[in-house]
């Protein structure tokens, strides 16, 4: 079994019942545990990896609540931290076809202290999965940048989701150049939407964004076109993966699922592209369904729904 370190935020989302353009206008909401670190480690632990989650809730009921809902689904919750002063963080989400529109409340999640067991997190990882969440403020910053540089000496690959939005930001912290300057460089992979693109380096092509991210030293890039699809790179070779959602319910998990899908692909020692098939699956199963909460399926029945074996 392979084992994933996920590094990030665990929140408690808060879904509008009814498709809304504003959040203003939604008037009720259904409670989902989540954030997209929790909505990954609960799918690669449903995909039967080891699965480590490093992330910090409040000592309240909805972080002990979350904490109990992770580890009753195999994820090893060891390494969540549990504050006694701030409360577990809130994002408020719009019901959508489309990009979701978002309101984070955010308390605990940023506040991810270093391990004192760190080479136990560690030992035997196969990946390190981030998100640019923990990056976004101190202490969990500090703590983020400790573990990238433990991982790296010990070889192990780094994947990171560069969903950076700058209001998460300190005001005047200049966070794309932080990203660039001390995380790009010597990345496994990054998948980035085109909305994470345009956040960071503003309107580009999309192989000029591609292009980028290899200059800034990842050696695969990913880039999530929504409906479109997705483009995949390796440096050497560039192929459009095509979206398989024969319809779409909710895009929630869209991405997280993708993420799960190259994670098994990849433990298997199959390529990148191969890789973003599996994860154009999982996408696709997400999408199709309003069931966010519910465990996946074996992976084999994934793939033969849509025509992948």
């Amino acid at each position: 079994m392979s084992k994933i370190v996920v590094i990030g935020e665990l929140l408690v989302d808060m879904i509008s019942t009814e498709y809304v353009d504003d959040l203003a206008s939604a008037s009720t909401f259904s409670r989902h545990f989540a954030g997209s670190p929790g909505n990954l480690a609960l799918n690669l632990a449903d995909l039967k990896f080891e699965t480590y989650l490093l992330a910090r809730v409040g000592d309240d009921p909805f972080g002990k609540a979350h904490m109990k809902y992770l580890s009753d689904r195999g994820v090893k919750t060891d390494f969540v931290q549990v504050d006694p002063e701030w409360c577990t963080s809130f994002i408020f989400i719009t019901r959508s076809k489309g990009t979701p529109l978002f309101l984070p409340l955010r308390q605990a999640d940023y506040r991810i202290m270093l391990p004192t067991n760190l080479q136990e997190l560690l030992n035997n990882a196969m990946f390190i999965h981030l998100t640019a969440w923990p990056l976004s403020r101190e202490p969990s910053r500090s703590t983020t940048l400790r573990i990238i540089e433990e991982a790296r000496k010990m070889g192990i690959s780094i994947c990171f989701d560069p969903n950076y939005r700058k209001k998460f930001w300190e005001s005047g912290h200049d966070g794309v150049h932080f990203i660039k300057e001390n995380v790009l460089n010597g990345l496994f992979l990054s998948k980035p939407s085109v909305d994470d693109v345009y956040n960071m380096f503003g309107e580009m092509e999309p192989e000029q964004a591609i292009t980028m991210f290899h200059d800034h030293g990842v050696q695969n890039v990913v880039l999530s076109l929504g409906e479109e699809g997705a483009i995949v790179s390796d440096g050497s070779r560039m192929r459009h993966i095509p979206t398989l959602a024969r319809f779409v319910i909710d895009t929630t998990g869209a991405g997280d699922g993708f993420w799960s899908g190259m994670y098994f692909a990849l433990s298997q020692n199959l390529d990148i592209f191969t890789a973003a098939s599996f994860g154009s699956a999982i996408a696709a199963h997400r999408v199709e369904s309003s069931a966010k909460n519910d465990p996946l399926p074996p992976i084999r029945e994934i793939l033969h729904r849509y025509g992948l074996e």
